[in-house]
């Protein structure tokens, strides 16, 4: 979505990338967008992601047992945030979506 400019504003928009993603309960999870539940752990995910200086999405915190935690922006850092986990980076997997 972010690295092709898609559109993400509208119910639809999400059914779509659900859809090409064969997300199976999408239906159930996209009825949840407006409930008091989503809407409160939006605000927790807000607050903890400007707590540690988010300025933009994608914003990713590694958080590792006995480290200091790891910030990242961008969908351009994933191979440094596989970097840091040990892990071989597989690409962006575009012909997935």
């Amino acid at each position: 979505m972010w690295s092709r400019d898609e559109p993400i504003h509208e119910i639809q928009n999400i059914k779509e990338v659900c859809d090409k993603l064969k997300i199976a309960n999408s239906d159930k999870l996209i009825s949840e967008i407006n409930s008091q539940k989503v809407k409160d752990l939006l605000k927790k995910n807000t607050e903890e992601a400007l707590a540690y200086g988010a300025f933009g999405a994608p914003w990713i915190v590694l958080k590792r047992e006995g480290k200091e935690d790891s910030c990242f922006f961008g969908g351009d850092r994933f191979p440094i945030l596989c970097n840091e986990l040990g892990i071989e980076f597989q690409g962006p997997l575009k012909n997935k979506i």
